[in-house]
């Protein structure tokens, strides 16, 4: 899953990954970038306590008032 926050000066990516969790390849986190170069650094928003628990993706929902 991939969401983009563009309201920023520098586009604020937002995606879930697939990767090991204690010789798993069943677990993932929620990931942040914030899209300024090359060398962009990747910040963790949540990961999954166990193989057993997946992030399937993210969406961004609107705000009453805005």
């Amino acid at each position: 899953g991939l969401a983009v926050d563009f309201s920023g000066a520098a586009p604020v990516i937002y995606a879930t990954t697939t990767e090991g969790y204690e010789g798993t390849v069943n677990s993932n986190r929620v990931v942040r970038i914030v899209d300024t170069n090359a060398t962009a650094v990747v910040s963790t928003v949540a990961q999954a306590p166990s193989d057993k628990m997946a992030f399937r993706g993210v969406d961004f929902a609107p705000v009453a008032g805005k």
